[in-house]
């Protein structure tokens, strides 16, 4: 098969993704992040050269960048409202996943789920976002759904109140509870 027919069919979605945002407005930058990146990396490349106790520079890094991280997520979602919302249609597919760690790509099933709910009065239709879309089968998937979404077609959104269509599927878990703190 010729790869450019593959790769358009795969960014072909019947779903489109409803944008949020101005695509050419700044992103905010996590300077905290940045700096646990860069400590991180010249720690390793400190440690390899001259001194092995010089690791504790890249394990510090790594817990600076996670805190900052965890804390860049919590400011960013502080007063998002948790709202129950419709599931009106969802679809999946498998697609390349990015390079691993040794460089190849694997398959991995993705999806885009289009929902919709009111507030104030307005109807809204969203495809909301998940902190990981991917999936390494399509039984996990379909797994990952009934979590997130109930028999009756009931799922609940992370809703920016400043912005109704950004939002974010909520669902129950470990990285769930440790990222916002709920049920």
């Amino acid at each position: 098969m010729n790869q450019t027919i593959k790769k358009n069919q795969l960014d072909e979605w019947r779903i489109k993704q409803i944008h949020y945002r101005n695509t050419e407005a700044m992103i905010e930058t996590n300077w905290w992040m940045v700096l646990g990146a860069l400590l991180f990396v010249g720690g390793a490349i400190a440690s390899l050269c001259n001194n092995k106790s010089l690791i504790l520079i890249s394990l510090f890094g790594i817990l600076l960048s996670l805190i900052s991280l965890y804390l860049g997520y919590r400011k960013k979602i502080r007063g998002w409202e948790i709202i129950t919302a419709r599931c009106i249609d969802r679809e999946w597919k498998q697609i390349l996943g990015k390079p691993g760690l040794q460089g190849g790509v694997r398959m991995v099933w993705t999806f885009i789920l289009l929902c919709e709910y009111n507030k104030e009065g307005q109807r809204y239709l969203v495809t909301p976002s998940y902190w990981s879309p991917t999936f390494f089968t399509e039984k996990g998937l379909k797994k990952f759904f009934n979590r997130a979404i109930s028999s009756d077609g009931n799922c609940r959104l992370r809703v920016n109140p400043e912005n109704p269509l950004q939002t974010e599927l909520v669902v129950n878990g470990m990285l769930k509870k440790l990222m916002s703190h709920q049920d």
